[in-house]
């Protein structure tokens, strides 16, 4: 499977302070995260992944290859059977397989429409 990356993730996982979060809200998925900023306080962001049919997370020791790929970034992964599970049009429809990996926590995917990076 080929991964792309289509945002990348300024705030390295090392920094982070405890693993981040999936909360949802309605058909939406945020992917949040805490970390030391440079100041030394605890600052948190997200990335909202939009009209989410199904996410899911795969710890390190049971990550496959192609999601290291993914690394610090917001990722589609090509040619992905996952979106097949939920029927043939589901990729017509704009649903795309994305993928974040941060190194030491894990996976994070989504099936969704679209994301958007929170300040």
């Amino acid at each position: 499977m080929q991964v792309s990356k289509v945002y990348i993730i300024k705030e390295l996982a090392q920094d982070f302070v405890k693993d981040p979060q999936i909360k949802t809200i309605d058909n939406n998925a945020m992917l949040t995260y805490e970390y030391e900023g440079e100041s030394g306080e605890i600052e948190r962001r997200g990335i909202t992944f939009q009209d989410v049919l199904a996410s899911k997370y795969t710890s390190e020791s049971d990550m496959e290859v192609y999601m290291v790929k993914a690394y610090n970034a917001v990722s589609i992964v090509e040619n992905s059977p996952w979106p097949n599970e939920f029927g043939d049009s589901i990729v017509e429809q704009g649903y795309k397989h994305f993928i974040v990996y941060f190194d030491d926590f894990g996976a994070y995917e989504f099936l969704a429409q679209n994301f958007e990076k929170g300040d």
